[in-house]
């Protein structure tokens, strides 16, 4: 791999593009080469397909490496807007035809060229495809922003010695495929969850396509839906009260229809439209039946066709635009393909992209180079490179939820592709947490529908799908979620002085259908601490696991005659040394808002929590939970990871005791693992190294990093690197996911099949119909952990901590030269000194304390705002730095 820059994997290299940006030059022939087949289930997707993200701040879309993209919208229920059913000649989208009447070239892959070239890139897919006489360069991209939209710009060149008369056809679908918790119901009681994919895609045909002209440059698809019949409602109300009945597991209960508009699928989805930009076209089909025909995507029976205005059948949208070109001429063409939001109007929103299309890709890109987080390491360049990649991929992730009214960042893979859910509120906390340093509206719309999420006693709902739809699951009695809840508001404050977010209104759910009344985000903070602290605390003096804490295996793993006694009786140490750090950072909020009553309450309550961890130190490590009295404690045995970090984070550890469990982290997990720890050092269920059960989980192993950079940097700093993706690329170079994005988890070295993510053996017997529906590999890109932590991660080897009276470094990455910048905070460190800057959105006087290891403390003056002063020293040796800054005017500060 040493030909390639670090990372690169064997699919292809990573590269700077013509903008300055990381792209990653895709090069396997996915067709003929083996290596490229993906273990999964074909059922799902084709096993070459190998894909990459195309989103802004609205939609998002799957860039297949053959060319075509799928579009996903969230409004009204996750879905795609053009499906890819080869069988069924929907092919999805984004690529096209050239042809001169006897030749043909395509962006389709293999495209009929001798060259065929694609780049993924930062908002962009690139295909380049070359024949002896003609080339093509189509780039489908997402303008940034929030318009919901892509652009297909394509560059054709006449490479004969002839003037040519030439059509090209631009090709995008309209067959719906709605991400719908209701199908995964429905195949689950017919013990046949593959069948999932075939109801959705049935489902999809009860929608009748309809057509108008916009004008003579495009097409609008509108959809009606047909309904369902009697049977088909009969049977469902029948599969609601079985599902209400369950009582094991994570899944089970009540359906709750809380507004009219609630519900599983949409059935009034947005008109879909394809229009040509720059010009009129020459002819408009709709029949993809009779274009496509017997030569399918590769060769379609269609490209010779006769011009025509089509528009009474089918559900495809096919424009056609005939042009001549001079011998070395070339000629740009423009197309934008997307919906239309209730709050959109056609005409306005394409009226937008007349103006200067040959700047609109550049001005995309470029745009993505602002407000980043990068950590950049002369000597290791491709660190920064996997931060500004990460950064697109994170924000390119967001969608908009229009029962919610808010954007937000949801766990994508298999979690919402497949089983159609919007999953876990704790991961969105997660997936925020970086914004707090550079996009501060992002967060705080996180933050807003977190808590629109709300159940009146203060719980937060687990899991929401279609159009504002709670899903029944028994894991909404789980503490992390509002525990998370408190951390994100908390740090978000604090670290932007953004108080006056803390007296806007929010509306919380109508969970059982009454109406609720708007309450100031600070109530409702306030509610979740009092849902945590109110009554769950066990006999151990540890937070209850109540339905889990964190990890399935504590219910999915244990057998279901157990689960009534570890609700009734169980304490979960992760959620008592999660508390601990919480509390406390709560308590620091509560102390800049005035609330001192509040404060030493939440500091009593976070002394309890570090107390009865403490206790639960078993010599070399804190047990994990404890189950039942008849159970007792689990993870006394084996090193189980989750609660380590946090009990760290929380102050849970006397300095012996960090040393002692730093040591048995190290020797037990990070050692053995070429790509960061396991859960487990071991374990007694089946299938162990997988899942939960012992993987290797990016949301730990970033904490494991954060904690460790409190203790031993050099070992935080090979920690970072290990749990990047270029690592992983460089670790298994054949797997493609891990290159550019990648899943939530890996298998561990515990594992038969270290490196990969969760997929069920049965696959490898092509037995497709035992096989279980949710392996990974299915969709294993396009999940936010691995970009998310790239970049909060690299804060924490700052050691960026924020305080009531403002900010504390502690840099611990062994390096002479680097810089970690974000809007909000940055340190240089040069062979001669440190320099930074805060820039809170709110102007003020903060104090920055320093912290340096004993050999860098020789600084005797500092320039603060450009004005020289002697240094100042507090009794641990920080540093101290006081002066004004804010958004407009940052704080700036140099060690001379």
């Amino acid at each position: 791999m040493s030909e390639k820059p670090f990372g690169s994997g064997y699919f292809g290299e990573w590269i700077d593009d013509e903008f300055d940006q990381p792209a990653y030059r895709y090069t396997c022939d996915q067709v003929n080469d083996s290596k490229a087949e993906t273990v999964g289930n074909p059922v799902w997707r084709n096993l070459t397909d190998q894909c990459h993200q195309v989103g802004n701040d609205r939609l998002v879309g799957e860039a297949s490496n053959y060319g075509y993209v799928r579009v996903r919208q969230d409004e009204g229920g996750a879905k795609f807007l053009n499906d890819y059913i080869p069988a069924e000649h929907q092919y999805s989208g984004g690529f096209g035809y050239l042809t001169d009447g006897e030749n043909d070239l395509s962006t389709f892959y293999t495209g009929n060229g001798y060259e065929f070239e694609r780049i993924f890139g930062t908002g962009y897919i690139r295909k380049m495809v070359k024949s002896d006489k003609y080339s093509i360069d189509q780039k489908v991209f997402a303008p940034f922003g929030d318009d919901p939209l892509l652009i297909s710009q394509v560059t054709i060149k006449n490479n004969t010695k002839v003037e040519t008369s030439l059509k090209w056809i631009e090709y995008w679908g309209c067959r719906l495929n709605q991400f719908s918790f209701r199908s995964l119901i429905q195949a689950m009681f017919r013990k046949d969850l593959n069948k999932m994919s075939g109801i959705r895609r049935k489902f999809a045909k009860k929608y009748i396509d309809s057509f108008s002209l916009f004008g003579r440059q495009g097409l609008i698809n509108k959809k009606h839906f047909k309904g369902r019949n009697i049977v088909e409602k009969i049977t469902w109300k029948i599969l609601e009260l079985v599902y209400a009945s369950i009582k094991t597991g994570t899944m089970g209960g009540k359906f709750r229809y809380s507004l009219p508009e609630v519900s599983f699928e949409d059935e009034n989805p947005p008109e879909i439209f394809l229009v040509s930009l720059d010009a009129p076209v020459s002819s408009i089909k709709t029949d993809g039946n009779t274009f496509f025909g017997k030569g399918g995507a590769g060769s379609p029976d269609g490209i010779h066709g006769a011009p025509e205005y089509s528009i009474n059948a089918g559900d495809a949208m096919i424009l056609e635009r005939e042009f001549a070109l001079n011998p070395g001429e070339a000629q740009t063409l423009y197309f934008a393909y997307g919906y239309i939001p209730e709050d959109f109007e056609i005409e306005s929103l394409i009226e937008k992209y007349l103006v200067d299309l040959p700047g609109l890709f550049k001005r995309t890109v470029e745009t993505w180079k602002e407000d980043n987080i990068v950590l950049d390491i002369p000597d290791e360049p491709w660190i920064a490179r996997e931060t500004k990649w990460s950064n697109y991929y994170l924000r390119s992730n967001m969608t908009y939820d229009s029962f919610f009214k808010e954007h937000r960042q949801v766990q994508s893979s298999p979690y919402l592709y497949m089983m159609g859910m919007h999953l876990g509120p704790e991961d969105q906390v997660l997936y925020s947490l970086p914004f707090t340093l550079n996009v501060p509206w992002i967060v705080k719309e996180n933050i807003r529908y977190i808590l629109k999420e709300m159940l009146p006693d203060g719980r937060i709902a687990s899991v929401v799908t279609g159009n504002g739809m709670i899903v029944p699951t028994l894991m909404v009695k789980t503490l992390e979620h509002p525990l998370n809840l408190l951390w994100l508001v908390s740090e978000y404050i604090l670290s932007t002085r953004d108080f006056q977010f803390l007296e806007e209104e929010v509306t919380t759910y109508p969970y059982e259908g009454e109406i609720r009344k708007p309450e100031k985000i600070k109530d409702l903070l306030q509610k979740a601490y009092n849902f945590v602290t109110g009554f769950n605390i066990g006999k151990h003096g540890l937070l209850r696991i109540l339905r889990g804490d964190w990890n399935d295996i504590l219910l999915e793993f244990i057998p279901a005659k157990y689960h009534k006694a570890i609700e009734e009786q169980g304490e979960s140490v992760l959620s008592s040394a999660t508390a601990a750090f919480t509390f406390n950072l709560y308590a620091q909020l509560l102390e800049a808002m005035g609330e001192m009553n509040k404060a030493q309450h939440a500091r009593k309550e976070a002394d309890k929590q570090i107390e009865a961890v403490r206790a639960v130190w078993n010599g070399n490590w804190f047990r994990r939970a404890w189950f039942s009295d008849k159970l007792g404690w689990f993870g006394d045995k084996e090193l189980w990871l989750e609660p380590q970090p946090w009990a760290i984070l929380g102050n849970c550890t006397t300095e012996a005791q960090s040393k002692i469990l730093v040591s048995n982290i190290d020797k037990l997990l990070r050692v053995p693992s070429p790509i960061g720890p396991g859960l487990a050092s071991d374990t007694e269920f089946k299938d162990p190294g997988e899942l939960t059960n012992g993987g290797v989980f990016l949301n730990m192993a970033g904490m494991l990093c954060w904690a460790l950079a409190g203790i031993d940097g050099e070992m935080a700093w090979d920690e970072y690197k290990k749990n990047l993706l270029s690592n992983h690329a460089e670790v298994f170079p054949e797997l493609w996911y891990g290159i550019w994005s990648g899943p939530d988890h890996y298998s561990s070295v515990l594992s038969k099949y270290p490196g990969h993510t969760f997929f069920d053996k049965s696959i490898l017997d092509k037995n497709e119909e035992k096989a279980f529906f949710t392996n990974f590999t299915d969709f294993p890109v396009m999940n936010p952990h691995s970009h998310m932590w790239s970049m909060y991660s690299a804060a924490k080897l700052m050691g960026v901590k924020f305080t009531k009276e403002g900010l504390m470094l502690k840099p611990v990455i062994p390096k002479e030269i680097y810089s970690f910048s974000s809007p909000l905070v940055g340190i240089i460190k040069t062979r001669t000194g440190y320099s930074g800057w805060y820039a809170p959105l709110q102007s003020g006087k903060w104090k920055i304390a320093i912290s340096l290891e004993e050999q860098d403390r020789v600084f005797e003056r500092v320039k603060i705002n450009g004005i020289e002063a002697p240094v100042e020293n507090d009794r641990d040796g920080n540093i101290i730095i006081f002066g004004e800054g804010s958004k407009d005017s940052p704080l700036k500060w140099d060690l001379l």
